[in-house]
């Protein structure tokens, strides 16, 4: 704006006047990683961003990522956006866009969305491409989707701590997660999983269940592979 131009209400207040987020340095300006807020901030994507490091939430935030793209491509075992607020009750909204992982790292898997330790987060209308795991959950955490599309490499959504893990919840609707690996979503630690009108398609499985209760309700489970191998 010109250099004359005041605002009636401070950006970010409400959805309707956001902070607006064009680099990736912008992200630290609005404080996302504040552990001492417990207000709302309000943030919406107006460029293509490219991260260097992954965004960290740790705080209330309502993130509309403006139908743009958040991108990273780590050289080392990094999750694109990570959620731990500890014992803190922060939860987190991502809205309409994408985010894309492309990591070079070849010993660890990484993901798109890792989240952990209480953290809540919904995603809606949110596309997540991956050419490692796509969603990871596990501490106590909670994830809702809600339209979303989760393309990924190897897991679509999992949870890699097969140890005794409490209160993991996830919850999609009208969403689909692709693996181009064996397993779509894997179960475990008991989580607890329910969706309604998703597909899961993997290569030789879209489901694996180790330990945890899952309700599907309308949808569909999907194998790829020609040549079905059974697993245990």
């Amino acid at each position: 704006n010109d250099p004359t131009h005041t605002d009636t209400k401070t950006a970010g207040e409400t959805e309707e006047f956001p902070l607006l987020v064009a680099t990736e340095s912008d992200f630290e300006d609005v404080g996302v990683t504040d552990l001492t807020a417990t207000s709302t901030i309000y943030v919406k994507v107006t460029n293509d961003i490219n991260l260097t490091g992954k965004l960290s939430i740790n705080r209330n935030v309502v993130l509309d990522l403006g139908g743009k793209n958040i991108n990273f491509a780590p050289t080392e075992r990094l999750s694109l956006l990570y959620g731990n607020v500890e014992n803190k009750d922060y939860s987190a909204i991502v809205k309409n866009g994408k985010l894309n992982l492309q990591s070079s790292w070849n010993e660890g898997q990484g993901a798109v969305v890792q989240l952990e330790y209480n953290f809540r987060l919904t995603l809606n209308d949110v596309e997540l491409n991956s050419n490692k795991n796509g969603i990871t959950i596990w501490d106590n955490a909670k994830l809702t989707l809600n339209n979303c599309h989760v393309n990924a490499a190897l897991m679509a959504l999992s949870n890699n701590n097969t140890g005794i893990t409490k209160d993991v919840k996830v919850i999609a609707n009208r969403s689909t997660f692709t693996s181009r690996d064996d397993t779509a979503v894997f179960v475990s630690g008991f989580m607890q999983v329910d969706m309604d009108a998703c597909q899961l398609i993997g290569k030789t499985g879209a489901l694996h269940v180790m330990m945890g209760d899952i309700k599907l309700r309308n949808t569909s489970l999907i194998s790829t592979s020609s040549t079905f191998t059974p697993k245990t």
